[in-house]
């Protein structure tokens, strides 16, 4: 499929799947079963037509967010990937060595992660611990 960024001139146009969606062949963490978001799992009949889908993508899937750069809509675990290797801003962005992280080339200097390695919040950039015994994760 073709990627289309989210702009003012096209929001209204057809969306395309995330680019997740179109890179992983569509099939997500849940599949690609008829009438269920393979991103959240989440079951509604009007998710039948690609249409509605799409309508959900773009605004209501809680795994998929807008680039901020870009626009484009990406799984938000693949944001500091999609900034780096994707996003037709990536030049703005480096990788950090510490922490792996994306930064804005222009604030590594003051990017303190001190280090730490690990799991974090592509969101709010909160450490997040390892999954406990019952899978769970919690943020520090």
């Amino acid at each position: 499929g073709t990627r289309h960024a989210r702009t003012p001139s096209t929001q209204a146009a057809a969306a395309a799947p995330p680019v997740a969606a179109q890179e992983s062949g569509g099939g997500g963490e849940f599949g690609e079963e008829p009438g269920v978001c393979q991103f959240c799992g989440k079951r509604d009949v009007l998710f039948e037509t690609e249409e509605n889908l799409d309508l959900h993508f773009w605004s209501d899937c809680p795994m998929l967010l807008s680039c901020a750069e870009c626009e484009q809509v990406v799984e938000i675990s693949g944001l500091d990937e999609h900034l780096l290797t994707e996003c037709e801003f990536k030049q703005k962005y480096q990788q950090c060595q510490e922490c792996g992280r994306a930064v804005l080339a222009e604030q590594m200097a003051e990017h303190g992660c001190a280090g730490q390695q690990g799991m974090f919040c592509p969101l709010c950039q909160a450490a997040i611990q390892p999954a406990d015994e019952a899978g769970t994760r919690r943020v520090v």
